[in-house]
């Protein structure tokens, strides 16, 4: 904020790390999914018989990516920038 970025521009820097952060957590644990059935190989997984789990749980993961990200938002865009540079 005090290099003159809008509001906007705040919030859409913290949501974008914070869904990158997000499709790369998914992302490994796929991977880490797919490499422990390679050593369990008869074991079916259940997200092939019902696919409801894995969309509800990344459904899920991303309501709480935004609820963790709200705060820190806010707090950034309601800084006074005056008090801020007087502190400096």
């Amino acid at each position: 904020m005090a290099l003159g970025a809008h509001v906007r521009q705040v919030w859409r820097l913290v949501l974008r790390r914070a869904f990158t952060q997000l499709a790369v957590g998914l992302g490994l644990g796929l991977i880490g999914t797919l490499s422990v059935r390679r050593f369990l190989p008869f074991v079916v997984p259940s997200a092939l018989a019902d696919p409801f789990i894995p969309v509800s749980i990344t459904a899920l993961m991303v309501l709480v990516t935004v609820a963790a990200c709200v705060g820190p938002a806010r707090r950034a865009t309601r800084v006074d920038l005056m008090t801020v540079l007087r502190a400096e």
